[in-house]
This record gives structure tokens, C-alpha cells and sequence, in this order.
């Protein structure tokens, strides 16, 4: 029970974590040009899709490269056409604006919110806590 209980409370305090930390970030995090050198749809091991979209861009002089569209990690899709559609989006070559951190430059992500992870820690974090509850009684 004592696992349960920790396990949930610690990832719904990292859902919280992301959420808030994306809040602030796209309050604090400078904007500039960048532009898109490549753009594909990645297959994972389960079967899962997910949109990848590297870019590059300018932070304090220094040319910086990033993968990064979200706060919190990637963002995976159950079909192939859904992370097609956000790789749509985004044609290599073409101009982007990047949202990147002024204190470390080489942090940034094109789409200021927060990935959908945090929100499966959320509902994992409750799903735990409730199966300890369900224990306990």
C-alpha cells in the first residue's frame, strides 16, 4: 500500500511539475525566427506514432538545433495519419517561431504547451491512489 501511495502522489506531482513549468515558460521564454531542416513521422516499438519536427534557430548569436515541439517530452498518437497532421504543419525550410529559454539557449519548443504525458501521470497518479485506497479498506 505504502508503494501505491507513493508512486501515485510522486507522478501526479510530476504532472504538476510539467504543467506549471509550461505555464511559466511561455511567460519567460524568449521568441525568435528559426527555420525547419526536417520533418518526419517516427514508429515506435508499440506501435505508437509520434510527429518529429527538427529545427534550427538563432539564441544569443549562437545557431542552436532542437527536436523539442512540447514541454514535457514527446507526444505519442495512436495512428499514423494523426501524427502526420502535425507534421503537415511544419515543411522543411520553411519559417517557424521557436520559443527557447534565455537562460539555456539550446531549450526550446515550437508548441508552447504541455505534452499529454503529463496529463496519463495525472491519471495514473489517481488510478494508484485509488487502488491503495481500495487496499486500505
Amino acid at each position: 500500500m505504502i508503494i501505491l501511495l507513493l508512486s501515485g502522489s510522486f507522478s501526479i506531482f510530476f504532472a504538476i511539475v510539467i504543467t506549471i513549468h509550461a505555464h511559466f515558460a511561455r511567460n519567460t521564454w524568449l521568441k525568435t525566427l528559426g527555420h525547419v531542416s526536417r520533418c518526419f513521422v517516427r514508429t515506435d516499438a508499440e506501435g505508437g506514432y509520434s510527429a518529429n519536427v527538427e529545427y534550427e534557430y538563432l539564441a544569443d548569436g549562437e545557431k542552436q538545433t532542437s527536436k523539442r515541439l512540447y514541454f514535457g517530452g514527446e507526444r505519442f498518437y495512436r495512428s499514423h495519419s494523426d501524427a502526420e497532421k502535425v507534421v503537415a504543419k511544419y515543411q522543411p525550410g520553411s519559417a517557424v517561431e521557436v520559443l527557447y529559454n534565455p537562460f539555456k539557449p539550446s531549450k526550446s519548443v515550437l508548441i508552447p504547451t504541455a505534452s499529454w504525458i503529463n496529463v496519463r501521470f495525472l491519471v495514473l497518479g489517481l488510478f494508484l491512489l485509488f487502488g491503495a485506497y481500495l487496499r486500505w479498506l
